[in-house]
């Protein structure tokens, strides 16, 4: 059987570093058919209030223990080669994803400062990762400065900077903790450290940089007064911690260096096998569709909800997340935007609000909870009044404010707990649809949409309604971890296996396992409530 798989020709790794797990997989370079994949639960999760450990933790403060990262990045890899029994030498190249931005405070050894007993107990050296979104403030007078000194930058990033940036993390470190700020010789983002881990020296992705750092490959960073507007000092001590350094600043798809002697004994791979820089976990998933061209949108549903659209022109779209140049593909712009909280809104539901009724007639039927809830909301339909504002995470696009909050309207003393479950994935498909539609207004054409991400393949009654909602065809990715597989195709790319990465994206991904049409029926109510939701948008951002 190895001798079977061995004739398929050199082999790459993706590895995707998500919120709660590190997903990898070993996959043919030639057809990207996946020989198999492993998965490593965080143990430690995420580091919220109250924390015993941590004192000073407020609610919006998200950290993780980056030796969760460690850990899985070796784990993964050695159950890789275990259960292929690929020979190491015949891996051609390593790629990485994770989600951004999570950002790390290292020592000059890229040790995280958390692992460090004088800093252990200090809440800025622990990793803080996408979803902490403490630093508002920060956010908001970095934003001010940008339009006081007309950043073009700006114009970039929907016109907002956001507290999950890395600017606004760095920035809040300095504010909150200057002896730690000082202490630390560099920030980096988590994909960024699980390159260099694996290299033995720093680097960086152009990606990260340009997309979340202030960074462009024109002109570096903005000015060090730009910073100061902000904040007294900020600009000498970002620039201090970001520039000047012995570094590899690369895309995805290019080889940034080879793996280090001392990770290959530790992970199983060998000596030398080239790592191409990372990439964003939602952007990797791109090439993992086969998407190669302008006009169509890659919507991952997993925890959170990432939208993604190349467009061949340079024109940015004010209110999403990003309209960033050459961030997935050399010579193609990416609309990206996002919805923080979509699986883990519905995982808030079931453990926080949903009878324990539910739960026990769901294990009598052998069943889950999930299914048990879309069989009953199935049969009810759409219950006009019951609307949703999905933002229980804020909202990243349309409008850019992560202190936003979650609403349900039109609650009665009949409304069952199916029709709040229902509620809640319309209120989410109803938020996809407005961001769809503010691109679009924006003359940006969408022909065609792919989904992937865990909810896409889980939950059929959930992309029926994104369907009905839409009013489109939903084509599903056959890939399930599309996005390790986007990882894998930036690595073939980088390992010279293709010319570029779309050409690797091609010969490696785009089978499609289902397609869900929208129901004229259903279609029709919804068209009604999608009016009413937006003025239920409108009376509450007035």
């Amino acid at each position: 059987m190895t001798a079977e798989k061995n004739k398929r020709g050199p082999y790459v790794i993706g590895l995707d570093f998500g919120s709660l797990s590190c997903r990898g997989i070993l996959a043919g370079s030639r057809d990207g058919s996946v020989l198999c994949e492993a998965e490593y639960a965080y143990p430690h999760a995420i580091i919220t209030a109250p924390c015993k450990d941590l004192p000073g933790l407020s609610e919006k403060w998200c950290l993780q223990d980056p030796d969760d990262y460690r850990e899985a990045l070796v784990f993964v890899l050695r159950e890789l080669f275990a259960k292929s029994c690929v020979d190491p030498e015949a891996v051609a190249a390593v790629g990485v994803d994770a989600t951004a931005s999570t950002v790390l405070a290292v020592d000059k050894e890229c040790v995280p400062l958390c692992k460090k007993e004088e800093y252990k107990a200090r809440i800025h050296a622990w990793p803080k990762m996408w979803k902490h979104h403490a630093a508002f403030k920060e956010a908001a007078d970095l934003t001010r400065a940008a339009r006081e000194f007309r950043l073009p930058w700006l114009d970039s990033v929907g016109g907002e900077i956001g507290a999950e940036f890395f600017v606004s993390k760095v920035l809040e470190c300095f504010r909150e903790d200057r002896q730690l700020f000082d202490a630390t010789d560099t920030f980096l983002e988590l994909g960024d450290w699980i390159v260099s881990l694996l290299a033995g020296q720093e680097i960086r992705s152009r990606t990260f940089l340009a997309c979340k750092a202030m960074w462009s490959e024109a002109s570096g960073f903005p000015p060090e007064e730009y910073f100061d507007a902000a904040e007294r000092g900020f600009g000498s001590g970002y620039y201090a911690k970001m520039t000047g350094r012995s570094q590899c600043i690369c895309f995805p798809g290019e080889a940034a260096a080879e793996v280090s002697e001392t990770m290959a004994a530790l992970t199983g791979l060998a000596p030398g096998t080239v790592i191409t820089a990372a990439q964003m976990d939602g952007y990797a998933g791109i090439p993992g569709s086969g998407i190669c061209e302008a006009g169509v949108l890659m919507m991952v549903l997993g925890t959170s909800t990432s939208f993604m659209l190349l467009d061949e022109r340079d024109t940015p779209v004010e209110g999403i997340c990003a309209s960033m140049p050459d961030s997935i593909y050399r010579g193609l712009l990416c609309h990206a935007a996002g919805q923080p909280g979509t699986g883990d809104m519905l995982q808030w539901y079931m453990e926080n609000a949903l009878p324990g009724s539910c739960e026990r007639k769901a294990k009598e039927e052998g069943i889950s909870v999930h299914e048990y809830l879309s069989r009953l909301a199935e049969r009810s339909g759409p219950d006009e009044r019951l609307l949703c504002l999905a933002w229980f995470n804020g909202s990243k696009s349309v409008p850019i404010d992560l202190s936003l909050t979650g609403v349900i309207s039109g609650f009665s003393l009949s409304t069952k707990p199916e029709q709040v479950y229902r509620c809640l994935i319309e209120g989410s498909a109803f938020g996809a649809k407005a961001i769809i539609e503010h691109i679009k207004a924006h003359g940006v054409p969408i022909r065609e949409i792919i989904c992937s991400g865990g909810m896409s393949w889980k939950n059929p009654f959930l992309m029926q309604i994104y369907a009905d909602i839409l009013n489109c065809d939903l084509k599903v990715c056959a890939e399930k971890q599309t996005v390790a597989l986007g990882s894998a195709i930036y690595a073939a790319a980088s390992a010279g296996l293709y010319p570029d990465v779309p050409s690797a994206a091609r010969g490696m991904s785009g089978r499609i396992s289902r397609v869900y049409t929208p129901t004229p029926e259903s279609g029709r109510s919804y068209q009604t409530m999608y009016k009413n939701y937006l003025a239920l948008r409108r009376s509450i951002l007035s």
